[in-house]
């Protein structure tokens, strides 16, 4: 290839100081960090500057087509402010929806806590009752439901009729 220089044709013929500078631009090139996306939106290094559309002319009066202009961006900045509204209000009752959904958990939760205790008091009054009943746990005398009640009671009476009588 070669390159012009005042209308003068010099050829690239590659020589080793030529080499070195291109060795050194490449390494120069290798060391850079890799450049910004533009999709990144930190904005390092990008100055970020607004669009304007709706620019009028530095000239007096109005052209044909201002009004037409005038009314597009009017019609854009009420549809704009419209989404906003909608996208406000359908923020606020997703809140509300959530508020109410956490809130009717919460009683769910407490009421089922409330019944599970219940359940729980309910079990452990039968379990001391029936502890009582069979003798296992309570102060009474310990009876089988073999259908011999009859038969231990009278042991037990004449057992301690017996015990009543070798005490002085």
């Amino acid at each position: 290839m070669a390159t012009s220089e005042g209308g003068l044709r010099i050829p690239n013929i590659p020589t080793k100081a030529t080499e070195a500078i291109g060795e050194a631009i490449q390494a120069e090139v290798a060391a850079a960090p890799p450049p910004a996306d533009p999709a990144d939106d930190t904005g390092a290094g990008r100055v970020r500057t607004e669009r304007i559309e709706n620019v009028m002319g530095s000239q007096a009066g109005a052209g044909s087509s201002d009004f037409h202009i005038y009314r597009r961006h009017r019609r854009t900045e009420a549809n704009r402010l419209d989404r906003m509204d909608r996208e406000w209000e359908a923020q606020t009752a997703d809140e509300e929806h959530a508020a109410r959904v956490d809130a009717k958990k919460r009683e769910c939760e407490e009421r089922t806590a409330k019944n599970a205790a219940k359940r729980r008091k309910k079990k452990e009054a039968k379990a001391k009752r029936d502890a009582i009943h069979k003798g296992t746990g309570g102060a009474g005398p310990a009876f089988e439901d073999d259908g011999s009640f009859l038969e231990r009671a009278k042991a037990m009476a004449a057992k301690a009729k017996a015990g009543d009588e070798s005490k002085p």
